[in-house]
């Protein structure tokens, strides 16, 4: 018998797809959530449409916009350094909204679902449209830039002046790894980054070459033209972008691990039968998948190999104290969205996505695995080394805090 698990894996790869693709997130539940909106206090404005109520009964502060100059959106033709496309975010909901477009455009990320892709009308209508988009929109989200898989994505370009990116000088994906110097081609970025040098802020030509490093503040022009093209925020904070670029980064190893251990348990389940195994028995290809989701997860969940901040950094808005607004806090006033800026972005670096109601509709296959691994992690588990950078009393401060925040998660360890 074990002679035809070769031939019976191959044939199961041949007929069916190497991992399941995700349903949406609920159009459902995002109605839900639009339903409490109050249209006779936030009504569709001649200026930005349904923006400002959106973001109200999504409940994302103006403070958290980022602007984004190349054209990398479905709605490319409307974005120039003259006119960007802001992106406005939640811990489950992003926004992408351009002056005069005919939508914004909403992604959301549903409790078990992957992202859903929606936009909102922006006519002058009794209530908001809201239309689901699905293939149409994994063009980009869900091509080789994202490994193939519905996902999220931060690109740092070398953009024209029209935002056109110039794609022989090269593109790459932002997240926490990635040095400033190397970030936001293609971004406004306003705030003090205390003179190291990133991309921002500048355009190129082919003549003129790749985009170099260097420090520089926002074009002196930028508070006054968003004024008069009325953008609910006057910049683009740089901690907005880091929190931006961390989440998305955290979404996206979410969804790759449900696709890849709903596929890993789905193939077990098809040949345990067929090789008179029981049903719950994991296959040494399955535990290598867990094992390496979980590990992934861990490393995304801690900031593993965040590019060190070599001095202080400031935002130019009141996004840092809007972050932390609502934030769980225990009795020493301590909370996962406590900012550092000094030689890291967070104090305690765990991620405060791992208080958001997704994190607990992971596989459990791979969930307990993650929660085995970091309290491993913060107990000081000599087997995670990797974590040096992690001094043992900020892990202790971290268990601590989890302790408080989410008091069962490590129940039985």
């Amino acid at each position: 018998m074990p002679y035809l698990v070769p031939f019976i894996t191959a044939l199961l790869g041949l007929l069916s797809p190497q991992e399941p693709v995700p349903e949406s997130a609920s159009p459902d539940r995002l109605a839900q959530r639009l339903a409490g909106w109050d249209l006779d206090r936030q009504p569709w404005s001649s200026e930005t449409g349904w923006l400002t109520g959106l973001l109200e009964v999504l409940e994302i502060p103006p403070s958290a916009q980022t602007l984004v100059f190349s054209q990398t959106s479905f709605q490319n033709t409307r974005i120039s350094s003259h006119q960007p496309r802001a992106l406005f975010f939640g811990d489950d909901v992003y926004l992408g909204w351009i002056p005069g477009a005919p939508v914004v455009e909403v992604i959301t990320l549903g409790e078990a679902e992957g992202p859903g892709f929606f936009t909102i009308d922006q006519s002058n209508t009794k209530r908001p449209r809201l239309t689901v988009h699905g293939e149409d929109c994994l063009t980009c989200h869900g091509g080789p830039l994202t490994h193939n898989r519905p996902g999220l994505l931060a690109r740092s370009v070398h953009p024209a002046a029209d935002g056109i990116p110039i794609l022989g000088f090269g593109s790459n994906l932002v997240d926490h790894t990635t040095p400033l110097a190397k970030r936001w081609g293609g971004w406004f970025v306003t705030g003090d980054t205390g003179g190291q040098p990133h991309l921002g802020n500048r355009t190129t030509t082919d003549e003129e070459g790749p985009l170099v490093a260097a420090e520089h503040s926002a074009p002196e022009s930028l508070a006054s033209r968003l004024k008069r093209l009325h953008y609910p925020s006057e910049g683009s904070d740089l901690l907005a972008l880091m929190v931006l670029e961390h989440q998305l980064d955290l979404h996206n190893r979410m969804t790759e691990a449900r696709l890849e251990v709903a596929s890993a348990l789905e193939r077990d389940r098809v040949l345990a039968p067929l090789l008179g195994e029981s049903a719950d028995r994991r296959s040494s290809s399955s535990i290598e998948i867990l094992e390496h989701q979980a590990e992934r997860l861990l490393d995304g969940l801690l900031f593993h190999r965040e590019a060190p901040l070599k001095g202080p950094i400031q935002g130019s808005s009141s996004f840092a104290s809007d972050f932390g607004r609502n934030a769980t806090r225990d009795s020493a006033g301590r909370s996962l969205r406590d900012f550092d800026l000094s030689t890291r972005l967070m104090r305690y670096p765990c991620s405060w996505l791992i208080l958001d109601p997704s994190w607990d509709t992971l596989p459990p296959e791979v969930g307990d695995l993650v929660r085995t691994k970091l309290h491993a992690v913060l107990t000081g588990a000599p087997a995670f080394d990797r974590f040096v950078r992690l001094s043992l009393a900020r892990r202790g401060e971290i268990l601590e805090l989890l302790g408080v925040l989410k008091p069962s998660y490590f129940k039985g360890l």
